[in-house]
């Protein structure tokens, strides 16, 4: 059980070098998914890692384009939801995102 919990914990640290940057993730595509595999916890962290990565974007066009503050949801590249109260916006993603997929949407503030 240790081992086992180390050898996650190895991974998960791996899986956040990959995904820091578009440019590791790119670079490191097929290690991501070779260490993903079919475990329910990493593809999670994947799906939260590459939101937060996607979000940085996100946040710079709206900064360009003077947005109000507000909350957003991303999965994979793309804007979910959008409230200005946060509890607002997490009621508003369980209406379009699948239920299985709540937990893969990475929730940012700009």
């Amino acid at each position: 059980p240790h081992n086992r919990k180390a050898n996650k914990e190895a991974q998960m640290d791996l899986l956040t070098t990959y995904l820091k940057t578009e440019k590791n993730r790119q670079q490191y595509w097929d290690e991501i998914w070779e260490i993903i595999g079919n475990d329910e916890e990493l593809l999670t962290l994947y799906y939260q890692l590459s939101g937060k990565l996607y979000s940085k974007r996100i946040q710079k066009s709206l900064k360009n384009i003077n947005i109000n503050p507000a909350y957003y949801a991303v999965y994979e590249s793309t804007v979910v939801g959008v409230a200005s109260k946060k509890i607002d916006l997490e009621e508003r993603i369980k209406e379009v995102v699948p239920s299985d997929k709540l937990k893969y949407v990475y929730i940012f503030r700009k």
